[in-house]
């Protein structure tokens, strides 16, 4: 019996893992498997991994290159946390027309504590710029069951800030991650989760969490489609940018305390959005269809501050709620 499995593993005590690829390089990291049957995760008795990058400082350095940690799976399994996977303490940086993907990384027929198809744990940093793309797409978990966490995306954790910038015809996008027929205390198919959050949109630039799904939830406390939770919350977009929440939808769940399609949410400080110069914010089209809160409200978009909620409009942007 072992504490911890994975398949793909990079790991560092030390100072640190420091990737780089530089000048049209790749690297790819796909179609790895991890289930019950596999010599890698059999009587795991904590956490099993497909992919597992973990060091105290994980710094991937993209310059006209790309990475694509795609397809990656986990079945099967029963423990108490389980990742697809599953980066500690990352920080990105892709500049030069360089793409980085985390795709359609899936988590079927599984049950633990905490089960999260792609895992971006204490990010601290993201930097996407010149032409650059981070890619955050088509993750998923279903038939599955979590006692705690449940999430397709989870970028960041309570403890540490996040930074994230894009900038100059980049872009970031998380969209269409997808949960469904699941049963858990907390479920969602993207999160951003900091003490302090804060993100800059600028340049002609594109911040994206779009076309997420939560389907067949049930739990006992919270569901959310896209989740933004910090203690401060500050997203400026200008220069002709963008910062799309559009089309997220929850589809015939049941929650016994909140229900939400968007929930953005700081519960000791100060919530910012700051449109300026031809730029566009959005939480449009977003649904909530058959589903069920008992107990709070059933919002479709949902903004809620401890301390107070800051919006401000200027130079042509637009800001839309619709």
């Amino acid at each position: 019996v072992r504490d911890t499995s994975c398949v793909v593993q990079w790991a560092a005590a030390g100072t640190g893992i420091d990737l780089q690829l530089l000048e049209k390089s790749s690297l790819i990291v796909r179609y790895n498997l991890a289930n019950s049957h596999t010599a890698a995760s059999a009587f795991v008795s904590t956490a099993v991994y497909s992919v597992y990058w973990s060091a105290p400082t994980l710094n991937l350095n993209l310059s006209q290159s790309s990475l694509e940690v795609e397809g990656n799976a986990l079945s099967e399994v029963s423990v108490d946390q389980a990742f697809a996977v599953f980066w500690n303490s990352p920080e990105i940086t892709a500049t030069n027309f360089s793409i980085a993907s985390v795709k359609r990384n899936v988590i079927i027929n599984s049950n633990a504590d905490i089960l999260i198809a792609f895992n971006a744990y204490k990010l601290a940093r993201v930097d996407v710029a010149f032409g650059s793309y981070f890619n955050i797409s088509e993750n998923s978990i279903h038939d599955s069951h979590s006692n705690s966490q449940l999430w397709a995306v989870v970028l960041g954790a309570n403890s540490t800030s996040m930074s994230v910038a894009v900038l100059y015809n980049s872009s970031i996008n998380a969209d269409y991650n997808e949960v469904g027929t699941v049963t858990g205390e907390n479920i969602g198919a993207t999160g951003l989760v900091a003490a302090r959050l804060s993100l800059v949109i600028h340049s002609s630039a594109v911040f994206s969490a779009s076309g997420n799904t939560v389907t067949s939830g049930t739990l006992s406390k919270t569901l959310s489609a896209v989740q933004l939770s910090a203690s401060e919350l500050q997203v400026l977009c200008y220069g002709q940018s963008a910062f799309t929440i559009d089309s997220n939808a929850v589809i015939s769940s049941a929650a016994t305390t909140s229900l939400h399609s968007v929930l953005v949410t700081s519960k000791s400080g100060n919530i910012t959005f700051i449109a300026s110069y031809s730029s566009n914010m959005s939480f449009s089209q977003n649904a909530i269809t058959g589903s069920l809160a008992t107990l709070s409200l059933v919002a479709v978009h949902y903004i809620e501050s401890a301390s107070n909620i800051v919006v401000k409009v200027e130079n042509l942007a637009n800001f839309r709620v619709d």
